[in-house]
């Protein structure tokens, strides 16, 4: 069994995956340390990746302006749900709102109640 600390769950909640190149079983432990995951997480979005064809989202990817008078978009993010149904902060995007709120959410104690209250999933 490996163990591995990771910054983005919960403090104490372990997830367990299945790493198929290792041939084992992952055991990751929730560290709940907010700076070090948003670190990672900015790595992997490569914001500072070129940008062959304007404009682009995150690694260099292009994405094309979206005309909302000439065309329907629907748009489902993970993201909003985690916003209202766990942090309590739905609406227009406030970056200190969320940080705020994230830094508590990384907490299992308070993720896992509302789990156990059906709020949201796991």
């Amino acid at each position: 069994m490996i163990s591995v600390p990771d910054p983005c769950l919960p403090v104490d909640m372990v997830d367990t995956i299945q790493v198929p190149s290792l041939g084992k079983e992952v055991h990751l432990r929730g560290t709940g340390d907010y700076v070090r995951c948003r670190g990672l997480v900015k790595k992997l979005l490569n914001q500072t990746a070129p940008c062959v064809k304007e404009p682009c989202s995150m690694d260099g990817v292009f994405q094309p302006d979206i005309n909302f008078y000439k065309s329907q978009f629907y748009g489902f993010s993970e993201f909003y749900y985690t916003m209202e149904d766990l942090l309590k902060i739905g609406g227009k995007y406030n970056p200190s709102k969320f940080q705020a709120a994230a830094q508590v959410s990384l907490w299992w104690e308070i993720s896992s109640s509302f789990y156990q209250r059906y709020i949201m999933p796991m």
